[in-house]
């Protein structure tokens, strides 16, 4: 069905679910098109059990994605206890799977049909992007934001990665804010001291135009709390 709304083509999804004495946390279901590996992606949660072991939800496909077949690709059960089935076509089985990697019990396809006349074949521009802070303490979050312009089908999602002189990497998701995309790098990630600088920007628009972004001259550095006291006393 289509949503005029948000411009979608909106489908119901039920997923049955049984044969485990732990609750389930959350189930992943993705749908790929293999033309152009474009993907749609739901997770169903508690709130959308229905009856017992089943689960229904909304898959939304942009009404701007290129017309074709998203044929079941994976479904994963997330269970409270921590364990994980995974379920895919057989052809992407590995050649050893254990008893949680299986097989989808049944093949599903989504035929889409575009209701766009004018297609988006332009992916999101980034516009420019900034850091918080430039020098932080270790374990202090950093806020990183980014302007992005798009025309067409809508921001799908817009995805950081920065990489520090030690080797490590820093991966963010950025939301849409006032107007601004803005994710933080959590004192949990930003807690080793170096410098790091960004690596690239990912962005992704609601037809499955992707672009990716680098700016070596965006970098902040972590120092720890015996640097912050040198420094004081100089």
């Amino acid at each position: 069905m289509l949503n005029q709304e948000d411009n979608t083509w909106d489908y119901t999804v039920t997923v049955r679910a049984s044969g485990s004495d732990a609750a389930l946390e959350h189930i992943s279901v993705q749908f790929e098109n293999p033309a152009n590996e474009n993907t749609a992606n739901l997770v169903l949660r508690a709130e959308d059990l229905e009856e017992e072991g089943v689960y229904t939800g909304t898959l939304s496909i942009s009404a701007y994605a290129q017309e074709g077949s998203y044929r079941l690709n994976k479904v994963i059960l997330q269970e409270q206890d921590g364990d994980r089935r995974f379920y895919c076509r057989e052809e992407d089985l590995p050649d050893d799977p254990d008893e949680n990697k299986k097989a989808l019990p049944k093949s599903v396809t989504i035929k889409l049909a575009s209701s766009v006349k004018t297609e988006d074949k332009d992916a999101p521009k980034l516009d420019g992007c900034a850091l918080s802070k430039a020098v932080v303490q270790a374990e202090t979050a950093v806020e990183f934001s980014a302007r992005i312009t798009e025309t067409g089908s809508g921001v799908d999602y817009v995805k950081a990665r920065f990489l520090g002189d030690n080797g490590r990497g820093i991966s963010v998701t950025l939301k849409l804010v006032d107007g601004s995309y803005v994710g933080y790098l959590s004192g949990n990630q930003v807690k080793h001291p170096g410098t790091y600088t960004l690596q690239r920007i990912m962005v992704k628009d609601m037809a499955g135009n992707r672009a990716v972004y680098t700016d070596k001259s965006v970098s902040f550095t972590v120092i720890n709390e015996d640097d912050v006291q040198e420094t004081a006393e100089e």
